[in-house]
């Protein structure tokens, strides 16, 4: 593998590289980032539903709030183009996936992008 391309890859894949959010997500958004690797998950031992953010350890963001802010972002810049990327769902049963999916729905809904694009 070439040198470059090695430093990249183990950049991307190396738990030890990875760096704290030390900006909310407004602060995030003001400052130009578009793109928003989500790693939702439920906590194993909350008796609730609430959803919050993980990268190794649990954050203290609850995801509905967030995309709630970001929503509310959007609406002072109709022009802007975010993706979120929301993937892992670690300790989510079908109904919290369920759930998210129709909050996503109800929080961004005609923002989000049809199916057929």
């Amino acid at each position: 593998m070439h040198f470059y391309m090695r430093n990249v890859f183990v950049s991307y894949q190396s738990p030890l590289l990875c760096c704290k959010q030390v900006q909310n997500i407004v602060e995030q958004l003001t400052a130009g980032i578009r793109y928003f690797d989500l790693r939702i998950a439920h906590k194993q031992y909350d008796s609730s539903n609430e959803l919050y953010f993980t990268h190794v350890i649990y954050t203290h963001a609850m995801v509905v709030e967030t995309l709630q802010t970001v929503a509310s972002w959007l609406e002072s810049h109709p022009k802007e183009i975010i993706i979120l990327a929301c993937r892992h769902f670690e300790g989510l049963n079908y109904k919290m996936h369920e759930e998210f999916i129709y909050s996503l729905k109800k929080i961004f809904s005609s923002k989000l992008c049809p199916r057929d694009v």
